[in-house]
């Protein structure tokens, strides 16, 4: 029963996390930005830590007195989802390569995951959780309906959960397919570096290792010529660029096609993970976004004229 309780407040602060992220990031950015990890409304980190003051401050005696001075819940708050931030980054990082968040550029942080101003913050709202949000939610004596918890509990936990593996499917395919086409089209621009590198140079010294006398050198050499040799260096570059050209369009095309088959929400996350720490990621999600680019200007141009058209 208070498991079912303390689920359904995570799903509460979840939600409540989400909106506060969404209205700051819209007004931010002046664009609609539907913030989260997840598909549904609800942002998890901040129901995690909301849960997991709530419990800290029932459970624990010293600070379970209704008196605690404001400046004691602002320090455990701060610490608390400073730890909370940097463990979900880490593992975020780990697991998808990525990171949705990066503090780099803002004073005295963290490896990028946390950074004072933003834990000062969370301290400050601790404090109004703790003293309005959690009194209000004690009031509501949530143990005497054990059915509604257990039941809305259920009902959040099905939903929850199949969000959570949907998500987790969606951006698994997403970077796994940006890292593939990112090797793929590297190995294929290695094995055209490597054909130009069978340059006139190469062929020479192989042709004259083959011979073992010195007269058979000489004939090599005298039929071998300069000029021999720069004609063949100039039909390599022509092949190494047609080679590249061609190689090079087909990824495109590849890209574009993928680009165009992409859900809602892996445009979403690729638009969203502030960055790739591997190089493949990296590069896969920059021709990935080139291609969703194109994909809407061209989108756009034939908006453009079928308006004119009418």
């Amino acid at each position: 029963m208070i498991i079912a309780a303390y689920f359904v407040n995570f799903i509460v602060f979840s939600f409540m996390g989400w909106v506060w992220e969404t209205v700051y990031c819209t007004f931010k950015t002046k664009h609609w930005q539907n913030r989260g990890f997840l598909y549904g409304p609800v942002c998890p980190i901040y129901g995690t830590a909301a849960v997991t003051a709530l419990i800290v401050f029932n459970f624990v005696p010293v600070l379970n007195t209704g008196s605690l001075a404001s400046w004691k819940i602002f320090l455990i708050c701060a610490a608390g989802s400073a730890v909370i931030e940097y463990t979900t980054s880490y593992v975020l990082e780990k697991i998808f390569h990525a990171v949705w968040w990066d503090y780099s550029k803002v004073p005295l942080n963290v490896n990028g995951r946390i950074c004072l101003p933003a834990t000062c913050g969370f301290g400050l709202a601790g404090i109004v959780i703790v003293r309005y949000l959690f009194p209000f939610i004690r009031s509501l004596h949530q143990e005497n309906r054990p059915l509604l918890n257990e039941g809305l509990s259920l009902f959040f936990m099905f939903l929850f959960a199949m969000d959570l593996a949907l998500t987790i499917a969606s951006l698994t395919e997403l970077i796994t397919k940006m890292e593939s086409y990112s090797r793929e089209f590297n190995a294929r621009m290695e094995a055209g570096v490597e054909i130009a590198q069978q340059g006139p140079a190469a062929t020479l010294q192989a042709a004259k290792a083959a011979v073992s006398s010195a007269a058979e050198t000489a004939v090599i050499g005298a039929y071998v010529t300069a000029s021999d040799l720069k004609d063949y260096a100039a039909g390599k570059a022509g092949e190494m660029k047609e080679y590249a050209t061609g190689k090079a369009g087909e990824m495109s095309e590849r890209m574009r096609r993928y680009a165009a088959g992409m859900s809602p929400r892996q445009k979403y996350h690729l638009n969203s993970i502030q960055e790739f720490r591997n190089a493949d990621g990296k590069a896969g999600a920059e021709k990935l976004k080139e291609a969703l680019a194109a994909l809407q200007e061209k989108l756009g141009t034939a908006a453009d004229r079928a308006e004119r058209r009418k």
